[in-house]
């Protein structure tokens, strides 16, 4: 996952080669936006074994945490060349951190 980031918006770029893009749920809920799905290995023959895998599959999950309020009905999401972009615009500026003392 790769996080960008501009004065209007932010851009979550997802790698997803091998995943149908229909197949892929993306949530936005309180803060944090959501990408789940799953990645299925096609197997050649029962009798070949694996000597090397380096493509990851099963379900996965990622979530992304904002920082910031996002105009929900602005948000959108693209898929080209194994690579899913969300883009989310902002409303608001960025949320303070607040130092929580202990007592």
């Amino acid at each position: 996952i790769a996080v960008f980031e501009t004065k209007e918006e932010i851009a979550v770029l997802t790698e997803i080669a091998g995943i149908d893009p229909k197949k892929l749920t993306i949530l936005f809920k309180e803060g944090v936006l959501t990408i789940k799905g799953e990645r299925h290995i096609l197997k050649i023959e029962d009798s070949i074994a694996c000597r090397n895998k380096e493509i990851i599959s099963g379900k996965f999950e990622r979530n992304i945490h904002v920082p910031f309020p996002v105009d929900k009905e602005s948000v959108k999401a693209s898929y080209q060349d194994g690579i899913l972009v969300v883009r989310l615009r902002r409303t608001g500026p960025e949320e303070k951190t607040t130092k929580i003392p202990i007592v």
